[in-house]
């Protein structure tokens, strides 16, 4: 190996979190293993036959598209257009797409995302404007290391299952599913509630 590409590769490395720059080869992809076993399951709970629509909001690189049959429209949302078909719109600076699709067929995804929105509630009226059926998953706050919750988490990013939940019901939506994934993270479902 050459020394311009062993520079490079330290580089690339120190960009990388301190557990990861430690972490040998395997365990790298056994969390992108189990990263991609979440989305799988994501997928899953998308009834792909009431849907043409899945707008993913901070869909980074839209890995979940792997998992969505062909024919379903899928909108990958993020600040950064990882790719030509990203919307790029900045949550931070309360920019949200203004896409106009039938809200009955459209899934909204919001994958370990909700902490990086200044403003949660704001994002989640958005989401509710946008669609019917809204999938999240987030990190579930009171199983995070307490010291990390000091350092890492303010007033606007530190939330909690039933807050998710009670706004949801405020805007009108049922939680139908919710699991909890490998004791790290929470997988809800949300559903427009209809009068009978």
């Amino acid at each position: 190996m050459r020394a311009g590409e062993i520079a490079q590769q330290l580089r690339a490395m120190s960009a990388l979190p301190a557990v990861l720059r430690q972490a040998p080869g395997p365990m790298l992809r056994r969390l992108s293993d189990e990263r991609l076993e979440a989305l799988r399951m994501v997928s899953r709970l998308i009834d792909t036959d009431k849907f043409d629509t899945i707008l993913d909001i901070c869909a980074g690189n839209g890995r979940i598209k792997t998992f969505l049959p062909e024919g379903i429209r899928y909108i990958p949302v993020d600040y950064i257009p990882y790719s030509g078909e990203t919307v790029v719109c900045d949550l931070t600076k309360y920019e949200f797409p203004e896409l106009h699709f039938d809200p009955s067929s459209t899934c909204v995804l919001l994958i370990g995302s909700i902490c990086y929105s200044p403003d949660w509630r704001w994002l989640l009226r958005k989401i509710a404007a946008s669609g019917d059926t809204f999938i999240c998953t987030h990190s579930d706050f009171v199983r995070i290391n307490r010291e990390y919750r000091r350092s890492h988490y303010t007033h606007n990013n530190a939330i909690f299952n039933h807050q998710i939940i009670l706004e949801m019901q405020r805007l009108g939506f049922t939680m139908t599913e919710g699991y909890d994934w490998h004791l790290r993270h929470v997988i809800m479902k949300f559903e427009r509630s209809r009068s009978l």
